[in-house]
């Protein structure tokens, strides 16, 4: 068996020979890594917060949230803290920290980056949290 017939390596230009029925098509310069069965790093926070908490989860895919949502970033389509386009209708006090859910006065358009500094900031350092006003958020 010493003398078995090897194949090329399944990556396209490789010289590479491989040994069939060795467990891989590919050479040890290409083998590919192996497949995680989940990355942690690649969920958002909201997802992971979400699956931790569960009712929340069901909350922003309601009806009545996504109307809100969707006539909130209609009537204040600026981020409230940069002045960008915002995307996303954050509550200004969280819902897990007593935040009225459908209260508009508890929302806020914000943009991507400045939801990801503040999810960071109240997630992070709650007791560090800069505040200007009943709880508005000033990065």
């Amino acid at each position: 068996m010493a003398n078995a017939t090897r194949v090329p390596c399944r990556k396209m230009g490789c010289p590479n020979l491989v040994r069939p029925g060795s467990g891989s098509a590919y050479c040890a310069n290409h083998e590919p890594p192996p497949k995680r069965v989940r990355d942690y790093r690649k969920e958002s926070a909201t997802r992971r917060a979400n699956a931790i908490d569960g009712p929340l989860d069901r909350f922003y895919s309601s009806a009545r949230w996504q109307r809100l949502r969707n006539w909130f970033l209609r009537c204040n389509p600026i981020c409230a803290h940069c002045g960008a386009l915002g995307e996303i209708v954050d509550h200004v006090q969280p819902r897990r920290q007593g935040g009225a859910e459908l209260d508009q006065t508890n929302l806020q358009t914000l943009c991507r980056s400045c939801h990801a500094k503040k999810t960071w900031a109240e997630s992070a350092r709650p007791s560090q949290v800069k505040r200007s006003g009943p709880g508005v958020y000033k990065p």
